[in-house]
């Protein structure tokens, strides 16, 4: 057994089935499947399920993929270790980034980052936290930023900062408002006809958050989904649409929007703030450089 024979079944497993596995190991299909016919003739057992679509694991399999996934992240760590005893900026780092903030965390981040490790390849990958949470547990990723929601014991976390939430509004939409009132004091003073709260969709953080304040404050909303996308909901409010809840990330960036930079913002309980984390797997090998990014990114959102 071998680290590239554990990748090409690793890769089959993952992609369920050969086409794929065999278009991004750059290999082809009939090699790919006369390598894995090969192996499990000599294993005497069979891996894959081949009449299920996509193929499935035999309980052979399973335990087969348990080793061969632990044995790629051992090497795969150890690598790590003597890449940092050589030359701990250079080399590659791979972050994960959930792909409805990116577009927040980038631009602070990239630049500044490539300023300090010129040397540093880094590659961002965008997609939903969960995916990339079960890409982190199997190696593919270094660490990841995300919200601390749910904790995981298979992962590690160190916090960035804290994200506050805010209530926003178009300038001078609720009549004498004082921007220190707390929530209570905004819905006794929002009129009727003015208490459309636009909310983003069931699974997202920021609106389980607001359901969350809306039962404890005993408060039925006006509601319309409007969009899934936060940046998009606030800039609606700002322009006069209704009510809704925001963060400090899309507050700092329509500071600089001419057309939203002016709006009426609450600042919500503590209690509401979300932890953003920089998350990596637990007992396993964060690189020196890995450390060096989550200190610059903590001191960027610390400012």
């Amino acid at each position: 057994m071998n680290i590239r024979e554990f990748e090409y079944v690793l890769t089959i497993c993952d992609e369920g089935g050969i086409t794929k596995a065999a278009r991004k190991l750059f290999i082809a299909q009939p090699s790919l499947s006369k390598y894995i016919i090969q192996l499990e003739t000599g294993l005497g057992a069979k891996i894959f399920d081949r009449s299920t679509v996509p193929w499935s694991l035999t309980d052979f399999g399973e335990e087969y993929v348990r080793v061969a996934r632990d044995a790629v992240y051992l090497n795969h760590r150890l690598e790590r270790k003597l890449q940092d005893i050589r030359d701990y900026q250079s080399g590659t780092l791979i972050v994960g980034i959930p792909t409805t903030r990116s577009a927040y965390f980038l631009p602070e981040i990239l630049p500044e980052f490539v300023k300090q490790y010129p040397k540093i390849d880094l590659q961002i990958v965008e997609d939903k936290t969960g995916v990339l949470e079960e890409m982190l547990l199997k190696g593919k990723l270094d660490l990841m930023l995300s919200y601390q929601s749910e904790h995981n014991p298979m992962v590690e976390c160190q916090m960035i900062c804290e994200e506050k939430v805010y209530l926003v509004t178009a300038p001078g939409y609720i009549e004498n408002a004082d921007p220190d009132w707390q929530f209570h004091e905004v819905l006794e003073h929002l009129p009727e006809e003015k208490r459309l709260f636009i909310l983003l969709h069931e699974k997202q953080r920021l609106r389980r958050i607001a359901d969350r304040i809306f039962e404890e404050y005993n408060f039925q909303p006006r509601s319309r989904v409007m969009s899934g996308q936060l940046e998009v909901a606030t800039k609606l409010c700002i322009s006069g649409l209704g009510v809704t809840f925001t963060t400090d990330m899309v507050r700092n960036k329509l500071k600089e929007d001419l057309k939203y930079k002016y709006a009426d913002y609450y600042t919500l309980d503590e209690r509401y703030a979300t932890p953003l984390v920089a998350a990596y797997r637990k007992g396993g090998y964060l690189p020196r450089i890995g450390n060096c990014f989550i200190r610059m990114v903590q001191e960027l959102f610390r400012q």
